[in-house]
């Protein structure tokens, strides 16, 4: 028998499963300020290219940074990209494919109904398994 959670457990698996769903709707849109409307009051941008295909050296910090990130990057990714929304390690991710290559994988770390972090891969080494993951 499963033991239940407690009221407190119970609500921020609801609020979890609501902000979710707010990333997920929010990145089907163009607009980036759908994405940015989400971010915490200190966000941070981690990138990573593996030295072979071009990503952010340094982590961006704060809203102003990301937002402003994000906003440059935004239209590029909104091209005709394909777009397919997964669950990467217990977090919303969003996978963005061309021609059916995996060009990267996004990463939404959440924390009171605000992205704190995101992660954006781009070494296709790592992109290996999700192509294999199909």
């Amino acid at each position: 028998m499963r033991k239940r959670g407690t009221s407190e457990q119970l609500l921020r698996e609801a609020r979890w499963r609501e902000t979710r769903m707010k990333a997920k709707r929010a990145m089907r849109y163009p607009w980036a300020h759908c994405v940015l409307a989400l971010l915490a009051e200190e966000p941070t941008v981690y990138s990573d290219g593996g030295g072979k295909v071009k990503a952010v050296g340094r982590p961006i910090r704060g809203p102003d940074f990301v937002s402003r990130f994000i906003a440059g990057i935004w239209p590029r990714f909104m091209a005709p990209m394909e777009r397919q929304y997964v669950n990467i390690n217990g977090s919303p991710g969003l996978i963005m494919r061309s021609q059916g290559q995996v060009h990267y994988a996004f990463s939404f770390e959440i924390a009171n109904d605000r992205v704190r972090n995101i992660y954006i891969i781009s070494n296709p080494d790592k992109l290996r398994h999700v192509v294999a993951n199909g």
